[in-house]
Parts: C-alpha cells; sequence; structure tokens
C-alpha cells in the first residue's frame, strides 16, 4: 500500500488532519486520485495565469493582449469550476446524464 494511501487512512486510527503535517499527494495508480491531481493542476496553472497577468499589463494593441485575455478567460473558468457549489455540480451533472439519454433513446 502506497504513502499517500496510508497517510489518507490515517483518520481511521487517529483524529488528525492530514494537511496540517504532510503535504498534498496523489497515488496516480488510482482514479479517482488522478483526476484529483488533474483537477488541482489545472487550478494551479490558472492561478499562476492570473498572477501573471495581474503583475503584466500589455497593451490592447498588442498580439500578446489577445492571448492573455484568452488565458485569463480560460483560467477564470477553472476558478469558477472549482469554487462551485458542489449542489450546483450535481444538478449540472445530471442534467448532462438526461440530455445524454435524451439522445441516445
Amino acid at each position: 500500500m502506497g504513502l499517500a494511501r496510508s497517510i489518507r487512512n490515517l483518520i481511521w486510527f487517529e483524529n488528525e488532519d492530514i494537511d496540517e503535517f504532510y503535504p498534498r499527494c496523489y497515488d496516480l495508480n488510482d482514479v479517482g486520485d488522478f483526476d484529483d491531481f488533474m483537477e488541482d493542476f489545472k487550478f494551479e496553472q490558472a492561478i499562476g495565469i492570473l498572477r501573471l497577468a495581474q503583475d503584466r499589463k500589455p497593451e490592447e494593441s498588442s498580439p500578446s493582449y489577445n492571448i492573455l485575455k484568452l488565458k485569463i478567460c480560460l483560467a477564470l473558468s477553472a476558478c469558477e469550476k472549482r469554487l462551485k457549489p458542489i449542489e450546483m455540480i450535481v444538478t449540472d451533472l445530471v442534467r448532462d446524464f438526461l440530455n445524454e439519454r435524451k439522445l441516445t433513446d
């Protein structure tokens, strides 16, 4: 059993918040952990883009302005998805599932 999984299972033996003493980690052989890793990676990239945009403010007429604008839109979209309440996420998933079923029936 991997270290990440063992640390995560600590809650069953001790009432400790692992995030207070161990850095965030993932078992990339576990599909759920891999998905969590990908979401965290996208979120951290979005934060990086927004920080970069905060530091650099190109002229509207420069070619890099539109690229930066697109990156900011994508970063904000990733942040909004991450910060969406769980109820809205479930509602969206159910709606998408029902729409897919209608298409295949």
